[in-house]
């Protein structure tokens, strides 16, 4: 239903009502209205277009639903066969107790501005949503017998806000400059799940021993999670293991313990929270510069905020490839003497504190300060690598696109007869990075996933450029 008043209040109004087989009998049937209003406040007060050319603040509520997959709300054997014989086998998820259709309920505001008969225009947007009854998979120990649970009862908050600023700058008769300027900011967050689980996994690599991208029931989408060191709580450092430690972990000898001092750090027992990989801000800005027939068009992008897991610096680290390894092999530390007697200045001091709380001042060879950069299996003995080594902000400015562009004149265009507009173009995207925070030239959009699931990094190929020329025709 759409209503208007005067041509400058508006509300309309939907409802909708689904039917879904792949729900239980007593929820097949699920109903989601929506309520928009706005109000073009520029045409009721009759403000003058040479100041405020358009003003309209606008509302909105709206609830949306959908069903599930089909086939999981009854538990349904896997089918496989062993030595030629037909085998089955329970689902690797434990399914939920009661399915119900998934529903989001969003509050959205904004406001629209066009000034100087529409010379400066600006969009602003506030948006908050509430996701609740999702279908979620949290993973469970193993010990249970299967490998997650699926959660029908996710409750998850989304907000966030949007600006768009566009502009003509300079307009004069044979120059002008127009530039539009977008910025957005999103935040998710996973407020429950159900009884026992707290997470649920959105990506992973190299399973238990690697790195995942998780939501973490309380905190925001987009949590790293990998090992980390362990800290001592006053001093806030990474804690060393000692002699007793060593001997436990190792299974050496006090002597061996004693010459093993200040090489090993303790790392946590299970994955804990690392980093998160959502941004802060994107945005981007387009300037356009018209020269009569011949414009200039450049694209600048940027991503705020939000951190990677990087495993190629840290397998680079841990191999010695890395350029950071070559100081201490080229003489750049500390004096040490190998086993054989030799002087070196290959030594270097692990920086962390021992359990008593003493500071660690022993000099070990290099070696133990990069085998702690972790990547896809345990370390030695239990001892679990470090991943918490390889985690970067991950902000970045790039040039996305630069074009310039030769309107063909009318003249020659309606000699055709089967044209009405010709433009050629030179176009070249994806140029180059103004500035990264990734160190070693990795490519900070190299990410193994997508949406929600991005954070990990591990082997990605460098940016590639491309260079092209375009023609447009209008017929």
């Amino acid at each position: 239903m759409n209503l208007s008043y005067k041509n400058y209040l508006y509300l309309d109004i939907t409802a909708r009502n689904d039917w879904s087989s792949t729900l239980p009998k007593t929820q097949w049937s699920y109903f989601f209205p929506s309520f928009t209003a706005s109000y073009v406040f520029s045409d009721a007060w009759h403000i003058d277009p040479s100041v405020l050319s358009f003003g309209k603040l606008r509302a909105a509520w709206a609830e949306g639903a959908v069903d599930v997959p089909p086939y999981i709300i009854n538990t349904i054997y896997n089918s496989s066969s062993f030595a030629g014989q037909p085998t089955s086998s329970l689902p690797g998820a434990l399914p939920a107790i009661a399915y119900k259709p998934q529903i989001n309920k969003t509050a959205d505001f904004g406001v629209t501005l066009g000034f100087l008969n529409n010379r400066f225009n600006f969009d602003f947007r506030y948006y908050h949503g509430r996701a609740i009854q999702q279908l979620l998979n949290s993973p469970l120990p193993i010990t249970s017998g299967v490998g997650s649970i699926i959660v029908n009862t996710g409750v998850l908050e989304n907000s966030g806000l949007e600006m768009i600023l566009r502009a003509r700058l300079i307009d004069k008769k044979n120059f002008k400059w127009d530039m539009s300027l977008n910025m957005s900011n999103n935040y998710n967050r996973l407020l429950s799940l159900t009884k026992g689980a707290n997470r649920v996994d959105m990506a992973n690599i190299w399973g238990a021993s690697g790195n995942y991208i998780s939501a973490l029931v309380g905190q925001e989408f987009g949590s790293i999670m990998g090992y980390d060191y362990v800290y001592d709580p006053k001093t806030h450092k990474p804690l060393l293991q000692d002699a007793n430690l060593l001997m436990q972990n190792f299974g050496v000898d006090a002597n061996t313990a004693a010459a093993m001092k200040g090489t090993m750090y303790q790392s946590t027992n299970s994955i804990v929270p690392i980093g998160n990989a959502t941004p802060k801000f994107r945005g981007g800005m387009t300037n356009t510069f018209t020269f009569g027939s011949i414009s200039v068009n450049a694209l600048i992008d940027w991503k705020i905020g939000g951190q990677m897991w990087s495993g190629t610096y840290a397998s680079d680290m841990q191999q010695g490839t890395a350029p950071e390894t070559l100081k201490e092999r080229d003489g750049g530390g500390l004096p040490y003497t190998t086993p054989d007697g030799t002087a070196t200045k290959w030594g270097v001091i692990l920086p962390g504190v021992y359990p008593d709380g003493t500071t660690n001042t022993t000099v070990v060879h290099y070696y133990y300060k990069y085998m702690q950069y972790g990547v896809w299996s345990s370390g030695p003995n239990g001892n679990n690598w470090v991943h918490s080594t390889g985690v970067f902000n991950d902000t970045w400015y790039k040039l996305r696109e630069l074009s310039v562009s030769y309107a063909i004149p009318n003249r020659f265009v309606k000699k055709t007869k089967a044209f009405q507009a010709l433009s050629v173009s030179l176009v070249g995207r994806d140029l180059f990075y103004l500035y990264s925070s990734l160190p070693d030239h990795i490519n900070p959009e190299g990410s193994n996933g997508a949406g929600n699931a991005q954070g990990i990094e591990f082997a990605s190929l460098p940016g590639v450029r491309s260079v092209g020329v375009q023609l447009r025709a209008a017929f």
